[in-house]
C-alpha cells in the first residue's frame, strides 16, 4: 500500500493534534500547583459560601413593605434579576509546611509537605454561631413585577412604582405595576 503526499499531511496533522491535545494536557495540571512556603503561617481572607435565596427573600420582604401603603391591598412581588448577589466570609487559613532531607549514600531527598486548614470565622450573636461577613453584593436587579389589588387606582399605581424604585435602588422604568383581583 503506497501513501500519498496528501494522506502524509493529514496523518502528520492528526498525529500534531493529538501531541498537542496531550501536551495541553500535561502542562495545563502543572500550572495548577501553588508554590510551597516554608514557614507556617495564620492569616485572615475571604471564602464564599452559599446562603439562602436573597432573590426570594428580598421579594417577600418588598411585598410586605408595599402592603402597607394605604390602598395598596394585597401585594405580590417578582423580581428578575441578572446575579443572584452573594456574601463573602471571614476566613482563617492556617498553613503549615514541613520539609524532611533524607541522605543515602548516593541519593539525597528532600520532601516538603504543606498542609491547609480553613475555618470560617465566627462570632457569637445573642447565644447563636454566626460567620462574620466581609462583604455583601446585593442583586443585579433586571426587572420588576408588582401585582396588587389595590392598584387600580393610578395614585397608588405610582406609590408603588416610586416606593419598589426606591427600596430597591433601581430606575421606575424597570418597574411595573399591575392592577391584581381583590383578596
Amino acid at each position: 500500500m503506497t501513501v500519498t503526499a496528501k494522506n502524509q499531511r493529514k496523518l502528520a496533522l492528526v498525529l500534531l493534534a493529538i501531541l498537542g491535545i496531550f501536551l495541553l494536557l500535561v502542562g495545563g495540571k502543572e500550572n495548577q500547583k501553588e508554590p510551597l512556603s516554608v514557614s507556617p503561617n495564620i492569616e485572615a481572607t475571604q471564602y464564599k459560601v452559599s446562603s439562602t435565596d436573597p432573590i426570594s427573600d428580598l421579594e417577600n420582604k418588598l411585598a410586605e413593605t408595599l402592603s402597607k401603603i394605604y390602598g395598596a391591598g394585597t401585594v405580590s412581588v417578582q423580581i428578575t434579576a441578572k446575579s443572584t448577589g452573594r456574601k463573602e466570609f471571614a476566613v482563617d487559613i492556617q498553613r503549615t509546611s514541613r520539609t524532611s532531607t533524607e541522605d543515602n549514600e548516593t541519593v539525597n531527598q528532600q520532601t516538603t509537605e504543606l498542609q491547609e486548614q480553613f475555618t470560617i470565622v465566627q462570632q457569637n450573636q445573642n447565644g447563636a454561631e454566626q460567620a462574620i461577613v466581609v462583604e455583601s453584593l446585593s442583586p443585579e436587579i433586571t426587572g420588576v413585577l408588582i401585582v396588587a389589588s389595590g392598584a387600580h387606582s393610578a395614585v397608588v399605581q405610582e406609590r408603588l412604582l416610586h416606593a419598589a424604585a426606591v427600596a430597591l435602588q433601581i430606575s421606575t422604568h424597570q418597574i411595573i405595576v399591575v392592577p391584581g383581583e381583590e383578596a
